[in-house]
C-alpha cells in the first residue's frame, strides 16, 4: 500500500490509504496545498463510497487547519451570534456562518473568500 500523497484520488483508492498519508504537520506548504486541493475537490466533485468519502473530508479538515495555522489565516467573526470564524459552504450554496445559520454581509463574505485563496493558491516560488 502506497503512503504516498501523490496516489491519485480515484474511487479505486483505498480509503486506509489516505490515513497512511504523511502528517500535514510534517508536510512542507506547497505539496500540502496541492494535496488540500486536489482532496477537496475530490470530495464535492465525487460520490465515492462512505469510507472513503469520509477519510477524504477528514484529510481535508486536517490540511486546511495546518495551512491555517502556518500561514497565519484568521476568519472575521459573525455579526449575527459573533462566533470565531466558523464559516463553510457547500458547492453552488452560499456562504454561511455553522453556529447560527446566518449569511454573512458582503465585506465578510469577500473577506472569507480571500482567506481561503491564501490556503488553496499553489505557488512554484515557496
Amino acid at each position: 500500500m502506497s503512503k504516498s500523497a501523490d496516489a491519485p484520488i480515484t474511487e479505486d483508492l483505498d480509503w486506509r490509504e489516505v490515513h497512511e498519508r504523511p502528517s500535514p504537520s510534517t508536510m512542507a506548504i506547497e505539496p500540502m496545498r496541492r494535496e488540500a486541493k486536489e482532496v477537496t475537490t475530490a470530495v464535492f466533485e465525487n460520490n465515492f463510497n462512505v469510507d472513503l468519502d469520509d477519510a477524504l473530508s477528514s484529510r481535508s479538515r486536517k490540511l486546511q487547519r495546518e495551512l491555517e495555522r502556518r500561514l497565519g489565516i484568521t476568519y472575521p467573526d459573525c455579526p449575527q451570534c459573533q462566533t470565531e470564524g466558523e464559516w463553510g459552504q457547500e458547492p453552488g450554496e452560499p456562504l454561511i456562518c455553522y453556529v447560527c445559520w446566518e449569511g454573512p454581509p458582503e465585506d465578510i463574505r469577500h473577506e472569507v473568500h480571500r482567506q481561503w485563496k491564501r490556503i488553496f493558491e499553489v505557488r512554484d516560488d515557496e
